[in-house]
């Protein structure tokens, strides 16, 4: 940000946290002699995203349909062992928590080059939402990489709603629903989302952020 360049253009890069599985084959168009990487072809744990990944240094071919983006790398690992892909034809990503560069990085190609749908599931809570807003928005400390990969990822997890009807007697579930306290850093990060411009200009997710926090 001091220099007023993207990392990407100072070839700095940093080992990406990402994963991916799914409908999906890369190779990176940078390095001499590279082989096609078959996405289908993973354990549970799914292939590592590159951290040198960008749009000019990747090919890729691509037969989903849709984009998952998980928070959760139990979750994608769960899906990833059940070839949940083959089930839906989509591609399966997960940052494990906040999304590094690269990991948006891919996000960003693949809903811009394949013109796929960006749906996302995470935690009905403070961070949950926040690293939503990450790959919406891009992160406080990513510079201008920030807005530049910015997707439109669709929250396809729990709402408001959902929490209100799963702890409605005389629900099924109703015994079954351990709710936690907030901590402080969980209001704080409340405050910092009903702040962003982003939510304040979403009707619906200035709603869901404020009934959130009570």
């Amino acid at each position: 940000a001091i220099l007023q360049v993207p990392r990407l253009s100072l070839n700095i890069c940093a080992t990406s946290r990402g994963f991916v599985s799914g409908l999906l084959q890369w190779r990176m168009s940078s390095a001499e002699g590279s082989q096609w990487v078959d996405a289908t072809l993973t354990g549970a744990s799914g292939m590592a995203i590159p951290g040198n990944l960008s749009p000019d240094t990747v090919e890729l071919r691509c037969s989903a349909r849709y984009i998952v983006v998980l928070e959760k790398d139990t979750v994608f690992r769960r899906l990833t062992e059940g070839k949940f892909f083959q089930a839906m034809p989509c591609v399966l990503i997960t940052g494990r928590g906040f999304p590094d560069l690269s990991t948006r990085v891919l996000v960003w190609i693949l809903a811009q080059r394949f013109r796929l749908p960006v749906v996302g599931f995470f935690d009905y809570n403070p961070s949950g939402v926040s690293v939503m807003m990450t790959y919406r928005t891009g992160g406080q400390r990513m510079g201008l990489d920030a807005a530049r990969f910015a997707v439109d990822i669709k929250w396809g997890g729990l709402h408001h709603s959902d929490v209100e009807h799963l702890l409605a007697p005389p629900s099924d579930t109703y015994q079954d629903i351990v709710t936690v306290p907030f901590t402080p850093q969980d209001w704080r990060v409340v405050r910092c989302l009903a702040r962003m411009p982003a939510v304040q200009a979403s009707t619906r997710l200035c709603k869901e952020v404020q009934l959130l926090s009570e």
